[in-house]
């Protein structure tokens, strides 16, 4: 995104567009981000790992995960929506869109040639999200979800510029957060995770805020919140199972770490949503 801060902004559903400027520092949201790049090109930092973005493609990333515009080319000009997670979640998307969006770097689109129809769909979603009408909200709901059903359908990795590029520092850094993507459902400890890449623990954490801009626990618990949220929409498990499988040491963890990220209890949010559907 153009904008940003070490902060952890919240946006909510929201369309812009405008032209990149490098980002000095990581940024992060709760949100879902997809982005469509008009004109140029735009390089992304997750971590230490550079990921391309050409024009006309779409690209579909976790916003949680400490990101940052590192590159552009000049005059590029980029699209860009944010999608509240719990929306996103409520869509019930391919499994393997799901899985990919919520594991790290982008999904990115293979199909350059609606870029076209994508520019005119998200200058439309623009429009209709700042009118403020109830009914050109839902209409931008369900075509922004029809939209991510046929991104679906040929899903690929987005391509890595500087593959392992950083300091090393960084890379490790990386690794943990990669580590964390894949077992967050695991008992971890920031001792297991500093031993499997080299570092200290002490200095694995200071270097984890400095990179990031969170603390490796809080990076492990908006993992867990975030699989915990889908396994509430998406499964009839009780919460406290749901809360044991995303790697909650105990059902009252869960309850004070869901409620403080998502403003309300486990149940309450499954209710909320089941409501809405």
């Amino acid at each position: 995104m153009a904008r940003g801060s070490e902060e952890f902004s919240a946006f909510g559903l929201a369309g812009h567009h405008g032209a990149v400027q490098p980002m000095a520092h990581y940024h992060r949201h709760h949100e879902i981000e997809l982005n469509l790049v008009v004109h140029g090109a735009l390089e992304y930092l997750f971590g230490a790992t550079a990921v391309t973005l050409p024009a006309g493609r779409l690209a579909l990333f976790w916003g949680v995960l400490p990101h940052r515009a590192a590159q552009a080319e000049p005059g590029t000009q980029l699209h860009w929506l944010t999608i509240p997670l719990g929306m996103f979640l409520s869509w019930r998307l391919p499994a393997a869109l799901t899985r990919q969006v919520l594991s790290g770097l982008p999904v990115c689109g293979q199909d350059a040639t609606r870029a076209a129809i994508d520019g005119a769909l998200f200058e439309q979603w623009q429009r209709d999200l700042r009118s403020g009408a109830p009914e050109r909200f839902a209409i931008v709901q369900l075509e922004i979800e029809a939209r991510l059903r046929r991104l679906a359908l040929g899903i690929a990795p987005a391509s890595a510029g500087r593959a392992g590029g950083g300091p090393a520092g960084e890379r490790k850094i990386e690794q943990i957060a990669r580590l964390i993507a894949e077992r967050y459902a695991e008992p971890l400890r920031v001792s297991g995770l500093a031993d499997a890449v080299g570092l200290h623990p002490h200095y694995a954490m200071q270097l984890f805020r400095k990179t990031f801009g969170m603390s490796l626990l809080e990076y492990l618990a908006q993992h867990r919140v975030a699989h915990a949220q889908r396994l509430l929409l998406t499964t009839d498990a009780s919460v406290a199972a749901i809360g044991l499988d995303c790697g909650f040491g105990s059902a009252s963890q869960f309850y004070a770490v869901f409620k403080r990220a998502c403003g309300v209890a486990p149940g309450a949010y499954r209710a909320a949503l089941a409501a809405r559907g």
